[in-house]
C-alpha cells in the first residue's frame, strides 16, 4: 500500500505543477474563400496550427459554405489526434490540400451578367487532455486519473464573396473569332 500511496501523492503533484500550463495556444485559423477562375466554382480550404506543452493535442475543424443560388450546403470537417513527449506543434489541413476547389451550387441559376452571393462560416479548435491510468500489483487493481483538466479554445468566423457568372462576348458574322 506505501507504493500506491506515493504514486497517489506524486500524480497529485503533478497536477498542481501542470494545471497553469493546461490550455493548449490555437496559433492560427487560416480560411481560404475565392471564386475560381473556372466561374462556376469557389477556392476553398481551412488551415488550423495549434500547440501545447502536453503530450495529447486534439485538432478540429472545418467549414461550411452556402449560396444564394441554392439551399444545398457544402461541408468540410476533419478532426486529429497528435501526440508527442515534450509537446506538440501540430497543422491541420481541411481538406488535405488547401484550397480544394468545389462546384457552386446552382451556379447555372445565376443569370448571366449578374452576381450572387456565397457565405463560408469557418471554425478550428484547439484541445489538450492527459489523464493516466496507474495499476498496482499483479491483481491488475488500478485507477485512471485526469492529470490536468482538459483546455480548449475555438475560434469561428465568416467570409462573405460575390460569386458572378459573366456575360459571355458571342459573334455575329461568319468567321468570327473570340480572342
Amino acid at each position: 500500500m506505501n507504493m500506491w500511496m506515493r504514486a497517489v501523492a506524486a500524480l497529485s503533484l503533478m497536477l498542481l505543477a501542470g494545471n497553469a500550463a493546461a490550455i493548449p495556444t490555437l496559433k492560427s485559423v487560416t480560411a481560404t474563400f475565392h471564386q475560381a477562375s473556372s466561374g462556376g466554382s469557389v477556392n476553398a480550404g481551412v488551415i488550423v496550427t495549434a500547440e501545447t506543452s502536453l503530450p495529447v493535442l486534439i485538432i478540429a475543424g472545418g467549414f461550411t459554405i452556402t449560396c444564394t443560388s441554392s439551399s444545398l450546403p457544402l461541408t468540410a470537417e476533419a478532426r486529429q489526434t497528435f501526440t508527442g513527449f515534450l509537446g506538440i506543434d501540430a497543422t491541420l489541413r481541411i481538406p488535405a490540400v488547401v484550397p480544394s476547389r468545389y462546384s457552386i451550387p446552382g451556379f447555372t441559376n445565376i443569370p448571366m451578367g449578374s452576381c450572387g452571393q456565397c457565405v463560408m462560416q469557418y471554425k478550428g479548435e484547439a484541445k489538450d487532455e492527459t489523464t493516466l491510468s496507474v495499476r498496482v500489483g499483479n491483481q491488475g487493481v488500478g485507477a485512471s486519473f485526469t492529470l490536468i483538466p482538459a483546455g480548449e479554445q475555438l475560434v469561428g468566423n465568416a467570409q462573405l464573396i460575390d460569386v458572378c457568372r459573366l456575360r459571355q462576348r458571342q459573334c455575329c458574322t461568319p468567321l468570327c473569332a473570340i480572342p
